[in-house]
């Protein structure tokens, strides 16, 4: 009983996309099932509880439950019980052969000829030895539940098991198209199988010039960190960033792990000059800046800024902004402060950015009292 549940909820369940939200027949051959699965009955007092939580899983849906007699329901039973006469079994399979790469009758032909292949198939059509001495028969005997035969085929599951003298013509046909490995390997195990397949697709995909040409991959380079900062303001970080709306210039010393945020109006080189003037005038100027190569940090007269007061102006690698992590993770630092400012008054309100500039002072002066000298 349960199993016959369990077989109508996985149907059911499976097909899910389909029959969700649709008014459909469940049609079934057990007499007990329609009463407990039916949508106009309340189930019986002493079922279950396991049939009770497939019930459960059936209300989701919008059926008509069918009984139907079981030589009347031979599509159900096509490949268990075989209740007409034509060859159900034989007319799936030959399909499944039309589909395969390559030619059906090689692949038989060149299974008789592989010891190994054929040795596999006696023992899968008979039975297995006790002692199994070869490394390569004890592999496909740890599978022997997964394989059978259907005439001169060995089977894995419902793919086709292929001769060593053939996986490099099928691969080649699988790999016809340049799909991708992972693409390869879908096609491949629907269709055919052997010993370490998806190691061979993948060695395959990696060596094939035509793939790696279309499909380049990020080089993968050494990160080498700043060197260690020996004094206040010897190595500045800076960054622009975006929170609600707003712009704001951080600014973070290497040696101090100090952070200053300052809202500006915009993002141009102009303003970005002018704030920076009048913190370097309070706290001084730094020895080296480092910034991205946004277009307000690689004007010329950002660039002639930095020369005018003996600035070293340190440019981040192209599309690199770990490079700059530590104005990044300032960023972070700074936003998640500002979202604790928010909880308490909002974006609109007059006293955010006074709130804003008070944390901020707080911070300062923190970091300024615990600060090495």
């Amino acid at each position: 009983m349960d199993r016959e549940a369990l077989g109508l909820v996985f149907a059911v369940t499976h097909f899910h996309k389909y029959l969700f939200g649709r008014k459909f027949k469940l049609v079934t051959d057990n007499k007990p099932i329609r009463y407990i699965f039916s949508p106009d009955k309340n189930l019986p007092v002493y079922t279950r509880d396991r049939l009770k939580r497939y019930a459960c899983t059936m209300q989701a849906y919008d059926y008509e439950r069918v009984h139907r007699k079981a030589e009347l329901l031979a599509p159900a039973d096509a490949l268990s019980r075989l209740p007409c006469n034509a060859q159900v079994h034989e007319i799936y399979f030959d399909s499944m052969y039309e589909e395969l790469p390559g030619s059906a009758e090689d692949i038989a032909a060149e299974t008789k000829k592989d010891l190994l292949l054929s040795k596999i198939k006696d023992n899968t059509q008979s039975l297995w030895p006790h002692q199994i001495e070869s490394p390569d028969v004890k592999y496909y005997h740890t599978l022997r539940a997964q394989l059978s035969t259907d005439k001169e085929f060995l089977l894995f599951n419902n793919a086709v098991v292929i001769p060593t003298s053939l996986r490099a013509k099928v691969l080649k046909i699988l790999h016809l198209a340049h799909p991708g490995i992972v693409r390869t390997k879908l096609l491949a195990r629907n269709k055919v199988w052997w010993p370490n397949m998806s190691r061979d697709i993948g060695d395959m995909c990696k060596s094939c010039t035509s793939c790696s040409k279309v499909n380049t991959s990020p080089l993968k380079y050494l990160t080498v960190p700043w060197p260690r900062s020996k004094f206040p303001f010897e190595r500045v970080h800076i960054d622009l960033f975006h929170f609600k709306t707003r712009v704001f210039l951080i600014i973070g010393d290497a040696f101090r792990k100090w952070l200053h945020v300052q809202l500006i109006p915009n993002t141009t080189a102009q303003t970005v000059i002018c704030e920076l003037s009048h913190i370097f005038a309070i706290w001084g100027y730094p020895f080296k800046l480092v910034a991205d190569n946004g277009p307000h940090f690689a004007t010329p007269e950002f660039l002639g800024f930095c020369t005018k007061y003996n600035i070293l102006r340190c440019p981040i690698a192209t599309y690199s902004p770990e490079s700059n992590g530590f104005a990044e993770k300032s960023v972070s630092t700074a936003k998640k402060a500002m979202e604790g400012i928010l909880r308490q008054c909002g974006v609109g309100s007059p006293n955010f950015l006074v709130c804003i500039a008070g944390v901020f002072k707080k911070v300062h002066a923190y970091q300024l009292s615990h600060a090495p000298l």
